[in-house]
C-alpha cells in the first residue's frame, strides 16, 4: 500500500480533467462539490442512449464499465422488494457509465478519452 496516496491523487487529477473539460450536451457528469474529498476509484456518468454510445465508445479503443448494473431493489438480496417500482432508481441503472479512470493513464490517453466523449453526440 505504499503507491495508493500517490494512485488516489492521479485518480483526483483524471476526474478534475474530466470534470472541466468534457463537454458533451448528452453527457451527466457527476457532482464535483466533493472532488478533493473523494479518491475517485469510480468515475462515473450518464447518458440517455448508453448502448449507442458505449459502442461509439469501444469503436474508439475506449474500455468503460457498467458498474453495479442491477437496480439494488432488483437482487436477489432484496427479491423481497423486486416488485417495487422506483423509477429514478431504475433509471440510473440504466444510463451510467464507468469512464477509465486508472493511475496508470497517461496525459495523452486522457486527452483521447476526453476528445472522444465531445465528439461524440
Amino acid at each position: 500500500m505504499p503507491f495508493l496516496d500517490i494512485e488516489n491523487n492521479q485518480r483526483k487529477l483524471i476526474a478534475k480533467r474530466y470534470l472541466n473539460e468534457i463537454n458533451n450536451p448528452n453527457i451527466i457528469l457527476p457532482p464535483s462539490d466533493s472532488i478533493d474529498l473523494d479518491v475517485w476509484h469510480l468515475f462515473v456518468i450518464k447518458h440517455k442512449q448508453r448502448e449507442l454510445f458505449l459502442q461509439k465508445l469501444s469503436n474508439k479503443g475506449i474500455e468503460t464499465a457498467i458498474h453495479y448494473p442491477i437496480p439494488p431493489h432488483k437482487q436477489m438480496a432484496y427479491k423481497e422488494l423486486k416488485n417495487l417500482s422506483l423509477p429514478i432508481t431504475e433509471s440510473i441503472h440504466n444510463e451510467i457509465i464507468s469512464l477509465p479512470n486508472a493511475p496508470y493513464l497517461t496525459n495523452e490517453e486522457v486527452d483521447y478519452i476526453i476528445e472522444t466523449i465531445n465528439n461524440c453526440q
